[in-house]
């Protein structure tokens, strides 16, 4: 057993009603998400990062197939093995931007 704070469930493909950004109307393959976030396991702040990766990837599918350039080295310096213990979390997220500092 284990705790999960994110249920993601992902419907048929049908056909929908699709309006672009001009409010031109047309048929399109669609699928339906849904999501559930449960706030009891982590906070609003990591949650609201992960939404908004998640809006990245679902709007811009082919950002998949682009290679990280985060290092495993860079990846365990962001390790979060408690989400609660924030004293941690920002000491490693401090040592990450003084490393990648200027790389933007």
């Amino acid at each position: 057993m284990g705790n999960a704070s994110w249920f993601i469930v992902c419907g048929k493909i049908h056909k929908g009603q699709v309006i672009d950004e001009e409010g031109n109307s047309e048929i399109k393959d669609v699928v339906d998400i849904g999501i559930t976030l449960d706030e009891r396991i982590s906070e609003g702040m990591y949650y609201i990062e992960g939404l908004m990766t998640l809006q990245k990837f679902v709007e811009n599918p082919e950002l998949l197939e682009i290679p990280s350039e985060i290092s495993q080295n860079d990846l365990d310096i962001l390790a979060l093995n408690d989400p609660r213990n924030k004293k941690e979390y920002k000491k490693r997220l401090k040592i990450f931007k003084t490393k990648t500092k200027g790389t933007d």
